[in-house]
């Protein structure tokens, strides 16, 4: 296995990883404050992605696991590329998460409860995640030399790409 694919694999791992973590990390968490009976309650609640929503951290979770397999199995253009795109989605998620929060106030009542909603953590673990796996597919695709291919697959390329009747390349020596 070479650098280029041991470097790839394991930024993989690490964005990947970072980017499920981030998943079940608090995103938001908003306070409450109730005058009740001339004392003041303020409470505070935290909202993780899989409370506010469940299509977005099932996505992310998708597609940390594609860009593992990518970074392992499959052949090395098509994987950085894959990795490539799969970290800018989850980054271009993640900034508008942090940009457009939502008013996780109280609504149902009569009388209007202040209410602040905040950003926590885990758009910015989400970031980070999407951050390394873009970078690793990067390096990745720039380093890679031009018209390389996965070494696994050469001998299946040979076979196919060789004329009819010739022997292969490593039984002519």
């Amino acid at each position: 296995m070479s650098t280029n694919r041991i470097s790839l694999t394991f930024t993989t791992a690490v964005g990947a990883g970072i980017a499920v973590l981030a998943t079940v990390l608090p995103w938001y968490s908003f306070d409450v404050i109730l005058p009740v009976a001339g004392v003041i309650h303020v409470f505070a609640v935290t909202v993780t992605l899989w409370g506010l929503t469940t299509l977005a951290p099932i996505l992310i979770l998708a597609g940390a696991v594609v860009a593992l397999i990518f970074a392992a199995a499959v052949e090395w253009r098509l994987a950085g590329l894959v990795t490539g795109l799969i970290g800018t989605a989850i980054c271009v998620y993640a900034v508008v998460r942090w940009l457009d929060i939502p008013s996780l106030g109280i609504k149902t009542l009569a009388v209007p409860v202040p209410a602040i909603t905040q950003v926590e953590a885990g758009p910015f673990a989400a970031l980070a995640g999407g951050v390394i796996l873009l970078v690793g597919a990067i390096v990745d695709l720039l380093t890679a030399p031009v018209g390389a291919r996965s070494p696994r697959f050469a001998a299946a390329r040979e076979r196919t790409n060789r004329p009819a009747g010739m022997p292969p390349s490593h039984a002519a020596r």
